[in-house]
């Protein structure tokens, strides 16, 4: 039977471009959105046999994703892999920092992330040999300004996931993280303005990148060809971790 990856944030950004990505290769895709947006409407026609929508908001009833995924498997059959880009981002000082807006970023980026993997490593969800993906953030590695929760969700998850790659080896589950550099994506749109990406692409090595350029990375960690990674964090950021372009 072919292959079904389950893709979260589908309707968009680097979510919309794994998709597509696997769709391309021939696997199924699973894909997971708040809502049925045009890049959704544009997968199920392109491959009406290879791509189901499941609308959910991930931020709501977390606790409730193990016995949803055991339901999804039981209707589409086990899958072989997850990819978790669904996420948000706040740009606000610390100074207005607050417990509600620490605890909004968290339960998404953070809380919703562990509650998938329990749900996905369960034997009767997950195929053995399968590999699970969390989209992080060049922005656990490198410090700016307003990004303090952000930040500190991005760098929460890489650590859970190195404990989870070596909690889950024994059922031969990778688990690792992708940290994208800035790139134009619905997200980070609503978060800056043309001006501030076109400041920041000039400190870019490579440039700006694109959603499809972390959808080739997650395609590969979720293949064969990385049968024996896991527990990494893979920076694909253009070189800004490398220190400001000059």
């Amino acid at each position: 039977m072919n292959k079904l990856f389950v893709v979260t944030g589908a309707s968009s950004g680097i979510g919309l471009a794994t998709s597509l990505k696997l769709l391309k290769q021939g696997y199924r895709v699973l894909g997971i959105a708040r809502s049925k947006k045009i890049g959704i409407e544009q997968l199920i026609s392109d491959f009406p046999e290879g791509f189901i929508f499941v609308e959910k908001d991930l931020a709501v009833d977390i606790d409730s994703f193990s016995k949803w995924f055991l339901l999804l498997s039981k209707q589409y059959g086990k899958f072989n892999g997850l990819v978790h880009a669904a996420g948000m981002v706040q740009v606000m000082p610390n100074r207005f920092n607050t417990h509600d807006k620490m605890l909004e970023l968290f339960n998404l980026n953070l809380f919703s992330s562990l509650s998938l993997a329990r749900a996905f490593s369960d034997k009767r969800v997950c195929n053995t040999f399968s590999s699970m993906i969390f989209i992080s953030s060049v922005s656990a590695h490198i410090g700016s300004p307003g990004l303090v929760n952000y930040s500190a969700s991005k760098s929460a998850l890489i650590g859970a996931t190195k404990s989870l790659a070596k909690e889950l080896s024994p059922q031969h589950i990778r688990v690792n993280t992708i940290s994208p550099g800035l790139m134009k994506t619905s997200l980070t749109e609503e978060a800056y303005d043309t001006a501030f990406f076109d400041k920041l692409s000039s400190l870019y090595p490579l440039g700006l990148g694109l959603p499809e350029y972390v959808a080739d990375a997650a395609a590969f960690l979720l293949s064969d060809d990385a049968r024996w990674i896991t527990g990494i964090d893979l920076v694909v950021d253009g070189g800004i971790t490398l220190g400001i372009n000059e």
